[in-house]
């Protein structure tokens, strides 16, 4: 048997030992991984197929709802397993980029990210971040002094992404004030009704964007959803020193001697003024909080008091007994006058003195009239009646007024052709003047 010297012993307990840290050292540093290859080129490293998974299905989701159309590669992707040090293998994000840098339909550029989301690319970080600032400019709504910043996270990042979000400066604003939308790929049976019960779009805006043969959408038909919500939204806030009115009040007091639904201003209002320092929050050029930081009256308002009628309103229809339309005294009567018919009969009396209507009716008219009645009322008291109240110089009622009996309507005056203060008053049975005298009680 052979003898292993003293030294020898010692060595090989070095070597194993040696052995034994190389290899507890290669656990430490090294895992198995993927070597990722697709049409012959190399990719990278990865810890895991599911990881693999993960990031295509991450960039087929974004891809497909930004553009409507699918992520591709231009072949099979080849995940071959290997030990190696686990500084080589690459994150998620680093393989993302390696992963689209290899499809057709993506570009190297300037892409704006919103919470994560590629939504437009740019071929220049100047471009982008000047795109951005007009965007978010574009909700200052004309105010001096304001304050704007995204409510989202937004960062430009220069990355692999889709051509057909490649644009101009101009054309990437448009884009993004458009308003947000996003792709669906329809499956059996969907129907316009079911896509906006299940998204909360109208089915206006579904039909407005896309064309449909009928209520049913083919299956696998691709559908431009505007989602009615901007990309980003922008907080905006003003800072406002300004006067601003105070409106006044009205108080209102019953009256028994208007009718239901009659209103008399009885002290006019007038508005106040405020000196008022404050915050305005806008969100994409909405408002959505005011924060007063001073307020103090210049000038305090006027409250106006109103009467409000509370007597029931009469009839339209009159008792065909007609009362003494004013208190004056007859001074020309119905008929021939200086050669002329006179159609009804004059009441001399002070100017100024009240009118009254003669029977309960409705006030057919109430304005100044050049036929030389001067300012007139007429009402038709529903009974085949109507009379006729000219020359007055103040006029109490308006048209389609209904009124009683007895109340005031107007004011004697000297209006049209007159000689002096009096009522003229006529009575006709529709069209036909008629004797006032063989009416009045």
């Amino acid at each position: 048997m052979t003898k292993i010297s003293t030294e020898s012993k010692v060595r090989l307990i070095i070597s194993g030992s040696l052995l034994a840290a190389c290899l507890i050292i290669c656990l430490c540093t090294c895992s198995v991984g993927y070597k990722v290859t697709i049409a012959g080129r190399t990719l990278g490293l990865i810890p895991s197929q599911q990881m693999f998974n993960d990031v295509y299905e991450s960039i087929s989701e974004n891809v497909f709802s930004m553009t409507g159309q699918d992520f591709s590669i231009p072949a099979e992707a080849e995940l071959k397993m290997t030990l190696a040090l686990n500084r080589s293998f690459q994150r998620q994000e680093q393989f993302a980029e390696s992963l689209k840098s290899v499809s057709p339909d993506m570009v190297p550029a300037y892409t704006v990210l919103i919470d994560k989301k590629m939504v437009v690319s740019l071929p220049s970080e100047e471009m982008a971040l000047a795109a951005l600032n007009e965007y978010k400019n574009s909700f200052s709504a004309g105010a001096k002094e304001s304050a704007l910043e995204f409510k989202n996270e937004v960062e430009v990042r220069y990355m692999f992404a889709p051509k057909k979000l490649l644009h101009s400066k101009d054309g990437a604003i448009n884009y993004l004030l458009n308003g947000e939308f996003s792709y669906y790929r329809a499956k059996e049976n969907t129907t316009v009704s079911d896509l906006s019960e299940k998204t909360g779009i109208p089915e206006s805006i579904i039909l407005k964007s896309n064309v449909t043969d009928g209520n049913t959408i083919p299956k696998n038909q691709v559908i431009k959803l505007y989602l009615g919500k901007m990309f980003a939204d922008v907080m905006s806030t003003h800072h406002e020193q300004r006067e601003e009115a105070i409106p006044f009040e009205i108080v209102e007091q019953p009256s028994d001697s208007m009718y239901e639904g009659a209103k008399k201003i009885k002290t006019p209002g007038t508005d106040g003024l405020k000196y008022v320092d404050e915050f305005i929050t806008y969100i994409n050029g909405i408002e959505t909080k005011r924060e007063v930081l001073q307020e103090s009256i210049i000038k305090a308002p006027v409250t106006q008091v109103e009467y409000i009628g509370t007597k029931k309103k009469p009839s339209p229809v009159g008792s065909g007994i007609l009362s003494m339309p004013t208190s004056g005294s007859l001074s020309s009567r119905f008929g021939s006058r200086w050669g002329k018919q006179h159609q009804g009969i004059d009441l001399g009396a002070p100017l100024g003195t009240p009118i009254y209507a003669a029977d309960n009716g409705t006030v057919i008219y109430s304005e100044y009239n050049d036929g030389g009645y001067g300012y007139m009322v007429q009402i038709d008291h529903g009974n085949g009646l109507k009379t006729y109240y000219a020359h007055c110089n103040e006029l109490l009622v308006n048209t389609g007024d209904i009124v009683a009996k007895g109340d005031m309507i107007a004011r004697v005056g000297n209006t049209g052709r007159s000689t002096g203060a009096h009522l003229h008053f006529e009575v006709r049975r529709g069209d036909v003047p008629i004797d006032p005298l063989e009416y009045l009680n």
